[in-house]
C-alpha cells in the first residue's frame, strides 16, 4: 500500500479544514440547516456548531503551518472519523438528513484515512 505524500496532503487537508471551520464560523445556522437539521433546532445548537468550528479551524490552521504535520494530521483524522460515526447515527435516528449528510458522512471517513495515512508517511521519513 503506499501512503499519500505527507507536505502536499498536510496542506490539501490543513486548508479544506480551515475552510470548513471558517463557514460554520461565520454562518452556523445555514451550516447546520445544511446537514439537514431544521432552522429551529439549528437555531438551538448553534453553540455546537461553533465549537466544531473552531476545532476545525484551529486543527487546519496547525496543519497548514506546521513544519511536522503528524500530529495534527492525527489530530484531524480522529475528528474526522468521530465526525463521520456521530453523523451516520444522526442519519439513522433521523435527527440530520439530505444531500449534505449523506456526501458527509463517506467524506468524512476517507479523509481519517486519508490524514491518518499521511500522517504515517510523515512519521516514517523522520
Amino acid at each position: 500500500m503506499r501512503l499519500p505524500a505527507p507536505l502536499p496532503t498536510a496542506r490539501l487537508v490543513g486548508t479544506g479544514r480551515a475552510v470548513l471551520g471558517g463557514a460554520f464560523l461565520a454562518a452556523p445556522v445555514a451550516a447546520v440547516t445544511a446537514l439537514g437539521v431544521d432552522v429551529a433546532t439549528a437555531k438551538r445548537v448553534v453553540f455546537l456548531s461553533r465549537m466544531m468550528a473552531g476545532r476545525d479551524l484551529v486543527i487546519g490552521l496547525g496543519t497548514l503551518t506546521s513544519r511536522r504535520p503528524a500530529g495534527w494530521l492525527l489530530a484531524g483524522a480522529a475528528a474526522d472519523a468521530v465526525d463521520a460515526v456521530a453523523l451516520a447515527r444522526a442519519r439513522r435516528e433521523r435527527r440530520a438528513g439530505g444531500p449534505v449528510a449523506a456526501a458527509l458522512v463517506p467524506g468524512a471517513a476517507a479523509l481519517a484515512g486519508l490524514g491518518a495515512g499521511a500522517a504515517l508517511a510523515a512519521l516514517r521519513r523522520r
